[in-house]
């Protein structure tokens, strides 16, 4: 009786293992279109960010945009002003560039945006083509600097950045409307760069 149960037991494993199937390994562009490794592992990390699912018998390997380009028409500026202006407690110009950099949580990168010499010498120089936010949600990450804002209702961050799944955003929006949104740690010197 021992002798058929541990053979029984041998036939299933070896069943199972002949059987077994070996993962297959996908890679997915940001438009959902299967691409090589090589294009994969190629893609600039500073556009895309790399997400791996696992299942039973697939690993996923996809490029997530971490850009976004939109329109913000006249009826959505009318309501985008008068919240900067809020915020700031002051006029928005509605003829300069606008970059908002929302900072949900972490406090090192918003106190690193602040002293950011690159990024804050080029704009005062520039004053009247651009206007920059510092934008936090978290009391405890409230500052007295200049162009630092807290946004107590997170409404810069519903209205840009709801489908983010990072902590730190940026939206540049010209004064025709169109707008981009950078998703995740950017340095800002960069996104000044690709802006300007």
């Amino acid at each position: 009786m021992v002798k058929k149960q541990i053979q029984i037991l041998l036939f299933l494993i070896l069943f199972v293992n002949g059987y077994a199937q070996k993962k297959k390994t996908i890679y997915i562009n940001a438009d959902s279109i299967i691409i090589t490794k090589k294009e994969y592992k190629a893609a600039n990390n500073n556009l895309f960010s790399k997400e791996k699912v696992t299942t039973d018998s697939l690993i996923t390997n996809r490029l997530k945009s971490k850009r976004a380009y939109g329109f913000i028409n006249a009826e959505y500026k009318k309501l985008l002003f008068p919240i900067l202006d809020k915020l700031s407690n002051e006029t928005t110009d509605r003829n300069s560039k606008i970059f908002i950099h929302n900072f949900s949580n972490l406090k090192k990168p918003l106190k690193k945006a602040e002293k950011n010499k690159c990024y804050w010498n080029y704009l005062n120089a520039n004053q009247k083509k651009y206007t920059s936010f510092l934008i936090t949600s978290l009391p405890s990450l409230k500052t007295k600097k200049d162009r630092t804002f807290y946004d107590e209702k997170k409404i810069i961050q519903q209205l840009f950045f709801s489908f983010s799944d990072y902590e730190i955003n940026h939206v540049i929006i010209k004064p025709s409307g169109e707008f981009t949104i950078y998703y995740g740690d950017y340095n800002m010197c960069y996104i000044l760069d690709s802006e300007t």
